[in-house]
């Protein structure tokens, strides 16, 4: 995304915001559920449901904000600060621990 904000031509445009945010994004989605389900075992359906209400939500919220940002500072500018929020979303995946880490084990080794 951040690539974007420094496009010159269309068919840059296209490649920065297209291809690669287009990749990150559908990269970054299975795991999303993936990790959700895997955690919550009893409410598995519930937790599915807030984690896919997030995304409508975002939709809801990102218009009037991108609104704001392109009358603000631009677009570049509105893409560069679009860019820094899904850094710091990035650097909150990286917290993500294993499962396992958390189960509790119900049977020791003899």
């Amino acid at each position: 995304m951040i690539f974007s904000s420094w496009a010159f031509s269309i068919s840059y445009l296209y490649f920065s915001f297209g291809a690669m945010v287009g990749t990150g994004a559908g990269l970054a989605f299975p795991p999303t559920v993936y990790i959700v389900t895997s955690y919550f075992v009893r409410l598995r359906g519930l937790a599915n449901g807030i984690c896919m209400s997030g995304s409508a939500f975002g939709s809801i919220i990102l218009p009037p904000v991108l609104r704001y940002l392109l009358e603000e500072f631009g677009y570049n500018g509105a893409v560069l600060i679009l860019g820094g929020i899904m850094l710091n979303v990035w650097a909150a995946a990286l917290l993500f621990q294993p499962v396992e880490v958390h189960m509790v084990k119900k049977y020791k080794e003899i």
